[in-house]
């Protein structure tokens, strides 16, 4: 998991085998804890956010094209999803993004961006290839 501001993400390859989600989201302000749930509820991963954010990009093994999958940003325990909607066990979060998996990999990105410059942990993508090159951009 990775988050950073919109515009800035470099999304997986689509020739990865690994599924994987960016997602804009609305403006968070960090200091608490994102998770990625499954249609059942059930945690896939998380961490903890120092940074406001905009966008979240994320690639775990469960990842499977035909599923929905739900982003959540909160205050300390995982929310529990129950019929697609969030019940809050006691903690304050909130659904922030819910995703519908088409394929293996999910962006509702423009493209674009410098490759892990705007997100904590770095990121991944395709280099330009005239980068480093005189008057290659």
């Amino acid at each position: 998991m990775a988050v950073g501001a919109s515009g800035m993400e470099v999304s997986f390859s689509d020739s990865s085998a690994q599924g994987s989600i960016q997602a804009n989201v609305s403006a968070q302000t960090g200091g608490g804890r994102l998770y990625l749930c499954g249609e059942d509820g059930k945690v896939l991963c998380s961490m903890d956010t120092e940074k406001a954010y905009n966008s979240v990009i994320v690639s775990c093994p469960e990842l499977e094209a035909g599923k929905t999958y739900v982003l959540c940003a909160g205050d300390g325990a995982a929310p529990a999803i129950a019929d697609g909607e969030n019940a809050l066990s006691g903690e304050s979060a909130e659904v922030i993004a819910r995703v519908e998996m088409t394929s293996l990999h999910y962006s509702d990105s423009n493209g674009g961006g410098m490759g892990g410059g705007g997100f904590k942990g770095g990121g991944m993508g395709k280099m330009n290839p005239g980068a480093g090159k005189p008057g290659g951009f």
